[in-house]
């Protein structure tokens, strides 16, 4: 039985989009964002 997450990735079209979903409507922290091609966002739960 699975009982925790830790790590997900998901594929975005839109980076700001989803930052702000995340962010503004999950109430989701961004943890680390890294320059990395594209950006690359860390976020955290509020967990």
């Amino acid at each position: 039985m699975i009982t925790h997450v830790k790590t997900v990735t998901i594929y975005v079209s839109d980076q700001q989009e989803a930052l702000r979903f995340y962010t503004d409507k999950l109430g989701f922290e961004v943890r680390r964002s890294e320059a990395m091609g594209p950006n690359w966002i860390i976020h955290r739960s509020g967990r």
